[in-house]
């Protein structure tokens, strides 16, 4: 937003429990020092699910912006993945755009 790109989302409404890269991993971390912690599975999530419509109006909010935002269909989305997959030098966008197989 503080750049004026768009946004590219899809019409797809699943939520999504961010948490913060640091809090993994400090939570990480401290489970391998605690020996109650082997062998056993935790389930990380934040404390809120979001969709991304109420992400994009929440940094609209924040940033005092409008959003430019775009709408692509989840088949295009994977379509477009899977073609830059094909080819070494798309691998990273591919990489990118793996997130569409959970939506």
């Amino acid at each position: 937003i503080l750049e004026n790109l768009p946004i590219w989302v899809t019409n797809e409404n699943t939520r999504v429990s961010y948490m913060d890269t640091q809090d993994i991993a400090k939570f990480c971390l401290r489970s391998l020092q605690l020996p109650e912690t082997i062998n056993k599975t935790f389930f990380l999530g934040g404390p809120k699910a979001w969709v991304s419509s109420e992400i994009i109006r929440l940094c609209e909010q924040l940033a005092g912006q409008s959003a430019k935002v775009n709408r692509i269909p989840i088949l295009v989305l994977k379509l477009v993945a899977q073609f830059f997959g094909f080819f070494e030098w798309g691998q990273n966008i591919s990489d990118r755009l793996a997130f569409a197989e959970i939506l």
